[in-house]
């Protein structure tokens, strides 16, 4: 029996509608992460809380559990350990206010992207030139089967007997219906065109810099 590395090399980037052996490694990474264990993080769970499966109990180690609960009419977070009381019967051993340490934490990473500002500036300019030429190619093919539609109607038009007038009627109908599909459509580019430039304006340059500046903010 082959080796599953050895079968996943022998087909690789030869089907295109599978994923790539990277791709499926990936996944199988993330699986193995998500399991619900001790020693791995587990899937994302509902709720605000930030550190939901991240935080261990600087005591005894264990993963510490998210408590959602209101208190005054508001919404309190908080981390807890009750490994102990789960596995003996013992005392809970620490409880953290999870507002207080979300907004620690939240603060470092943020300190520690504020380097990279300008480089992520830089790529969500890109990123959204790239959607928007992505979206002109669309919108190129669309009018290109229009113009299509309305030729081919029109020589089918020109073709027809006159005497076939029933036949020259449905055609000419059939001419001014892509005609006036093709004019919509156009309508319809100019205010894409309009409401979405193939370059960014000045307001766009303008918000992703203030957002870059303040990574808190965004």
């Amino acid at each position: 029996m082959r080796d599953e590395d050895e079968w996943i090399a022998r087909i690789e980037g030869v089907l295109p509608a599978y994923i790539t052996v990277e791709q499926y490694r990936a996944n199988l990474a993330r699986l193995a992460v998500n399991a619900p264990h001790a020693d791995t993080p587990g899937a994302v769970r509902f709720g605000p809380a930030l550190l939901a499966g991240l935080l261990r109990c600087g005591r005894c180690r264990r993963r510490m559990t998210v408590s959602y609960h209101v208190d005054a009419g508001k919404s309190r977070t908080s981390y807890n350990c009750t490994g102990a009381r789960a596995e003996w019967g013992g005392p809970n051993c620490q409880q953290v206010i999870g507002r207080c340490l979300d907004a620690l934490v939240t603060g470092q990473v943020l300190a520690a992207l504020t380097p990279a500002a300008l480089a992520v500036s830089v790529r969500a300019a890109e990123q959204l030139l790239n959607d928007r030429a992505a979206l002109a190619r669309i919108w190129d093919q669309r009018l290109e089967r229009a113009r299509i539609e309305v030729d081919r109607a029109h020589r089918c038009y020109r073709l027809a007997e006159p005497e076939n007038r029933l036949v020259v009627r449905h055609l000419e109908k059939d001419w001014e219906e892509a005609m006036r599909a093709q004019q919509h459509l156009v309508e319809e580019h100019d205010r894409f065109l309009n409401s979405t430039p193939p370059h960014l304006s000045a307001a766009d340059k303008t918000a992703l810099a203030t957002a870059a500046a303040d990574l808190p903010a965004l």
